[in-house]
C-alpha cells in the first residue's frame, strides 16, 4: 500500500503606517495623566507556519493532522512626562500554537444510514508578551 502524505508551508508578514495608538502623558508637578489617541508608525507583524496530514488506513477513514504556526506582533504606544521628550512604549507579542488532530470521517457501522464523523483534537498554546521601552 503506498502512502499518501499532505504537507504545506507558509509565511506572511504586515505592517502598519499611522496607526492609531494611546499617549499618555504624565504631569509631574500635579500627577494628573492626560490620554489621548496619536498616530504612530512601527507596528508589524510575522507569521510562520507549517503542517501535514496523512490517512493512518487504507479506506482513508482515519487521519491524522499537525499544524504548527508562530506569530509575532509589535505594538507602538507613547509615555510622555511632562517637559521631556516623548518615548515609544514598544510591546512585543509571541503566540506558538501546535495543533494534534486525529480524524473519523465516513465510517460505516452496521447500517448504511449512519454516517460517523468524529475529530480529536489538542492545541496546545504558548504566548509570552515582552514590554520595552526604548
Amino acid at each position: 500500500m503506498a502512502r499518501q502524505l499532505s504537507a504545506n508551508a507558509g509565511a506572511s508578514y504586515h505592517t502598519m503606517h499611522n496607526a492609531i495608538a494611546t499617549s499618555v502623558l504624565y504631569d509631574k508637578n500635579t500627577g494628573r495623566t492626560t490620554t489621548q489617541q496619536v498616530n504612530v508608525n512601527g507596528n508589524w507583524g510575522a507569521s510562520l507556519n507549517g503542517g501535514m496530514a496523512m490517512p493512518l488506513d487504507k479506506s482513508q477513514h482515519l487521519s491524522f493532522q499537525e499544524e504548527l504556526r508562530c506569530d509575532y506582533n509589535r505594538s507602538v504606544d507613547l509615555m510622555t512626562v511632562s517637559g521631556m521628550a516623548a518615548v515609544q512604549s514598544k510591546v512585543n507579542n509571541w503566540n506558538v500554537l501546535n495543533t494534534l488532530k486525529a480524524d473519523m470521517a465516513g465510517w460505516r457501522p452496521h447500517t448504511p444510514e449512519l454516517y460517523l464523523k468524529r475529530s480529536l483534537t489538542s492545541a496546545p498554546r504558548v504566548t509570552a508578551t515582552i514590554f520595552t521601552n526604548r
